[in-house]
């Protein structure tokens, strides 16, 4: 069953909840801490630019009994912006603590992290209680956690520059005769995809030339009958005529008798 706002008060699952983050149906989190390779932001907001990775903690924290499960999902306004979360998904029953993510900004245009804005929408599920075993977590510790596991990441996700370094370094170390057996492949392969497609437009070419040669015979030969027929009708013409004549002349004998 889902819990409304007056099931999730009753349940003391917000500390301190912001009535502003309250809904319905869920509860919108809001962020604490900004962290950018395993630094704490100090500054109210943080730049986060185009392919780059940050981490954030909520500023509430959360106790979850062992009969709530949490689903947290990021705000649809930051995905719509191009903004995706690494981490999101299932808060089991007995957390007790803040939650954070890793915030990736996939869009070409820089994107403006400010603390106290809302981030995550959670919602929560009432369920058969579950043996759990509770997991409390200090809001001090959890932000050293998320430190730590940020120096892990690049400031940028997929890192470009790096990924071509390391690329272009490991061609260039390959054995010669590794190299010359890679070219050797790329020429074969290349060749196999183009001497099909030439013989193919070679016989094209040929056995449609081969068409309109016997189609301009055929029309010549047309020519010729059409040239025959008119000469054998303009000579039926000429007999009609002179058939009419001699009829004529044979009608005209007969009234003189």
């Amino acid at each position: 069953m889902l819990l409304t706002k007056i099931d999730i008060a009753k349940n003391n699952i917000v500390a301190v909840p912001n009535p502003q983050s309250q809904r319905e149906t869920t509860y919108d989190a809001t962020v604490g801490e900004i962290i950018f390779c395993g630094k704490t932001i100090e500054e109210k907001k943080f730049t986060l630019p185009s392919r780059g990775v940050v981490w954030v903690v909520s500023n509430e924290e959360f106790t979850l009994p062992s009969h709530v499960t949490g689903l947290a999902t990021l705000r649809t306004t930051w995905t719509h912006d191009g903004v995706l979360a690494l981490n999101v998904g299932v808060i089991d029953p007995g957390w007790s603590g803040p939650v954070a993510t890793a915030l990736v900004n996939f869009s070409k245009n820089s994107f403006e992290v400010v603390k106290g804005e809302q981030f995550f929408r959670i919602l929560f599920t009432d369920h058969v209680a579950a043996t759990t075993t509770p997991h409390p977590q200090t809001k001090q510790a959890y932000v050293a956690d998320i430190a730590r596991k940020s120096k892990a990441f690049s400031p940028e996700f997929l890192n470009m520059d790096s990924l071509k370094k390391e690329v272009a370094e490991e061609i260039f170390t390959l054995p010669r005769w590794a190299v010359i057996l890679g070219i050797l492949a790329l020429a074969i392969s290349v060749i196999a995809i183009f001497v099909p497609i030439s013989w193919s437009v070679g016989t094209e070419h040929y056995q449609g030339r081969a068409r309109v040669e016997a189609l301009e015979k055929e029309i010549q030969d047309l020519k010729q009958v059409q040239s025959e027929s008119k000469k054998l009708q303009d000579e039926l013409k000429t007999q009609q005529d002179l058939l009419k004549k001699q009829q004529s002349v044979l009608i005209a004998k007969s009234n003189r008798r």
